[in-house]
Formats: C-alpha cells, structure tokens, sequence
C-alpha cells in the first residue's frame, strides 16, 4: 500500500499547507483541483511551475514544522482495513515518504506492526514509476510480484507497478483525479475503501 494520499489525507494537508505559504509569499494559491490534475509525484518537481523554487527550504521547513504539530492521522477506515487483512495476507507500505517520519506516522496510527516491509524514499535514489521500490519490497516478503497487488492514489503507482509486473487498485479519493487515474487503466478503481478490500479478497 501506499501511505501519502491512499491512507491519509495528504491532499487536503498539502493544499492547506501550500495556500498558507503562496499566502505568505503573496502569490496565488493553487487550488484543490490543479492538485489534482497538474501534481506530479516527486513535489520537487513541480517548483519552478508553481513559481516555489526559490523558496524551497522555506516550504520544506514550514511543512516540517506544521506536520509535526499537526500530527496527521490515516483515515477512520484504515485500521478496520489493516485489521481485516491482517492474519490472511501478508501486507507493506512502499512509499516516497522519508524513513523516519514513515515509521513514526504507521506506528503512531498502531499500523506500523501489521506491515512485514516498509520500503520508504530514503531506500532507494529512484522512486516510483521507477518499479525497484516495489520489488524490493517482494523481495523482503519473498514472494512474487504477481503475487501482490499495490493500493495506490497516483499515476506513478500504477506506472511502477506496470514495470514490476505487479496488480494494482487505483484509488480515487487521493492526490489524482479520476481522469489521470483511468487514462493509465489499472486493474481497479475504487471510489470507496470496502471496494479495494472485496477486490484484494476476489483475488485468486
């Protein structure tokens, strides 16, 4: 699974987070839907357009700050999900999230155990579409990446996946809108949490 936009909510954080420093800086926010249809998955990319370029540490440390006090929680579902799984599948998180607030975030909404491979951005210089986090993560699970499917909210995930060789369900309640999502045709879109989890246990 994903964690940023497919287990939380980094959507609404980051549009929160990035008005306030366009405010700062006396520019125009985005809104919600140029997120949605113009946001790529390396953020970093995607300064220079948003006209944040020179202003990337102060955004990296107004974020920082503001994720810390906030303390973002995963969805009211995800437990039930995890817990539903858990037992019957072995499960993970691959995201391009740093290590060390990876781990604090799935430990502190009590996940974290549940995982048998958290693969983060800190484990590999290329991230998704790049297709090697994700078989790292098939690799430390020891099995196949046909074996697995990937729950992901962005084009990237279901790039990486089609290069690993690995089923995904694409989510529509993150980071891209349903267009972006349906235009790489992945195996499955769910509107919804309880349509990834029939779909996870329809699998063969």
């Amino acid at each position: 699974m994903d964690w940023d936009g497919t287990l939380w909510d980094v959507l609404g954080f980051m549009v929160e987070t990035y008005t306030e420093v366009f405010n700062h800086l006396g520019m125009r926010p985005w809104a919600r839907e140029e997120y949605q249809e113009r946001f790529r998955h390396d953020w970093r990319d995607m300064l220079e357009e948003m006209g944040l370029a020179e202003h990337e540490d102060y955004l990296i440390a107004y974020w920082e700050d503001k994720i810390s006090n906030k303390r973002p929680m995963a969805y009211p579902w995800v437990k039930g999900f995890v817990e539903d799984l858990n037992g019957d599948y072995l499960m993970g998180v691959v995201s391009s999230a740093p290590k060390k607030p990876l781990h604090r975030e799935l430990e502190r909404n009590t996940i974290l155990k549940s995982m048998g491979v958290v693969v983060s951005g800190d484990d590999f210089a290329e991230r998704k579409p790049s297709p090697k986090p994700l078989l790292r993560a098939t690799e430390k699970l020891r099995v196949k990446p046909t074996e697995c499917v990937y729950v992901g909210d962005m084009v990237e995930d279901i790039q990486a996946c089609r290069a690993a060789g690995m089923p995904v369900v694409a989510v529509t309640w993150g980071l891209h809108s349903r267009s972006r999502l349906e235009a790489e045709e992945p195996d499955y879109m769910a509107e919804e949490p309880g349509e990834a989890l029939d779909f996870i246990k329809g699998l063969p």
